[in-house]
């Protein structure tokens, strides 16, 4: 027969557990938010986008400046865009 060599049976035993233990695919219920496949947060109500930054680009690039000058830090809440649809200019 064959002779076991217990160093090699260690290790494939430890790559086996390993891999083994890795592998996913199951679920064990709803997953919580941040988690992949979680639904995304509900968009706020209120849009936070006035009516003169979508009438053109020049409102919008000036509520962009506003934004970076007073309401925007690595901590403040996302902005919600709702369903707007920003102005573009094609000409540049």
């Amino acid at each position: 027969m064959f002779k076991l060599n217990g160093c090699k049976t260690l290790i494939a035993l430890a790559i086996t557990a390993t891999v083994g233990a890795c592998g996913g695919g199951g679920s064990s219920g709803a997953a919580g938010p941040g988690a992949p496949g979680a639904p995304l947060a509900a968009a706020p109500a209120t849009c936070a986008i006035p009516a003169s930054a979508v009438a053109s680009v020049g409102g919008l690039i000036a509520f962009l400046n506003q934004l970076i000058d007073t309401a925007t830090n690595e901590i403040s809440e996302p902005i919600a865009l709702c369903d707007v649809t920003l102005p573009v200019d094609d000409t540049v």
